[in-house]
């Protein structure tokens, strides 16, 4: 698990359970804050709970399924640095927090550029390319045709 120089390696199908499982049950979780009903009258809260259940049970099986079938060996994700996965989830945080007072464009430029400096294989070009690409798709998608009321700027 944890090398000598300070890495931490761990097989695939472990962190792909792991993060199935959580957001399983996270989902339940989330699914206790509405009505359930019962099966002949279900209310808003028994689809999400039933699938986040159903997902944990799918990250229990197949954690058990591939453990069993010798993946231990194969296919390990390297963790060296944490830093991108921290910039990340800062720049998923700035993205929420900055929406509403700032705008669409400026959130997501926020998000795109933290992304973007996460990303160890960086070019400079990339950036103003992916800025105007993804900030151009999201207004279409957003704002034109699904009619979602999200300012676009600051002004």
């Amino acid at each position: 698990m944890i090398q000598e120089d300070g890495t931490m390696t761990l097989p695939k199908y472990i962190i792909s359970a792991a993060l199935l499982a959580l957001l399983g049950l996270g989902a339940a979780a989330m699914a206790t804050n509405y009505r359930l009903g019962s099966l002949h009258d279900m209310g808003p809260g028994m689809f999400p709970m039933v699938l986040g259940i159903g997902m944990a049970v799918l990250a229990v099986l197949y954690l058990v399924l591939a453990r069993r079938g010798g993946q231990e060996a194969e296919d390990k994700v390297t963790f060296n640095d944490g830093r991108p996965l921290v910039v990340i989830l800062g720049s998923v945080v700035a993205f929420g927090v900055l929406l509403d007072p700032l705008g669409l464009v400026v959130a997501l430029s926020v998000l795109i550029t933290g992304c973007w400096i996460a990303n160890t294989d960086r070019k400079l070009i990339e950036l103003p390319m992916m800025l105007g690409l993804y900030n151009a798709m999201a207004i279409v998608i957003f704002v034109h045709f699904l009619n979602i009321p999200i300012r676009l700027g600051p002004l």
